[in-house]
């Protein structure tokens, strides 16, 4: 029996240049929380694999294995860019069986990033995460503590971030079922 469970899911990159890629850059956070399937509070502990710790190989050694087809749905915001670094890192480190196709299509997610280009009126400018919730500041910093070696500053966005995030997705769960309720299947002929 599969057991489809939610998890907030996201990660920080670090890399030499102002785009990120997953070919030049490296995953320095993998976070996931496990979330009620109906009003997506959080019913585990967040947890953080930190690539300072060990490394880059060994945090994702720790972390694939969790993703099992149809048991895992991510969710979270802009996950395009996470599934783009763990396709490429997966093919790095020949961990088997995640592919693009694979990871796009046999693994659902629920990602809000479209959700906050509509709240801000359908533009795509300012409709980062931090603008709705209530997240203190973007991952712009992340790069200066890591060279720095200020982890503790980056575990610390790490958690208000996931924590904005999940509040948020919480208050979705629970208010958009009301303002949009679900219409009898039946379709009248």
């Amino acid at each position: 029996m599969i057991i489809m469970a939610k998890y907030y899911f996201d990660i920080e990159t670090y890399g030499p240049n102002i785009s990120p890629s997953p070919f030049t850059d490296k995953i320095i956070t993998i976070q996931y929380q496990l979330l009620d399937d109906t009003t997506g509070r959080p019913t585990g502990e967040l947890v953080i694999l930190k690539e300072w710790e060990s490394s880059e190989k060994e945090i994702l050694l720790k972390f694939l294995p969790m993703l099992k087809k149809w048991e895992f749905i991510m969710v979270g915001n802009n996950l395009g860019y996470e599934r783009r670094f763990l396709i490429e890192k997966a093919r790095q480190i020949n961990w088997p069986n995640l592919n693009e196709y694979s990871l796009n299509y046999e693994f659902p997610a629920i990602d809000l990033q479209s959700l906050f280009v509509i709240l801000n009126e359908g533009k795509f400018k300012g409709s980062g995460m931090h603008n709705f919730t209530e997240k203190k500041m973007d991952g712009s910093r992340i790069k200066g503590w890591y060279e720095n070696k200020d982890f503790a500053k980056i575990e610390e966005y790490v958690k208000d971030e996931a924590a904005g995030f999940i509040k948020l997705y919480s208050e979705l769960s629970e208010k958009l079922p009301q303002l949009f309720p679900r219409k009898d299947s039946k379709v009248e002929e």
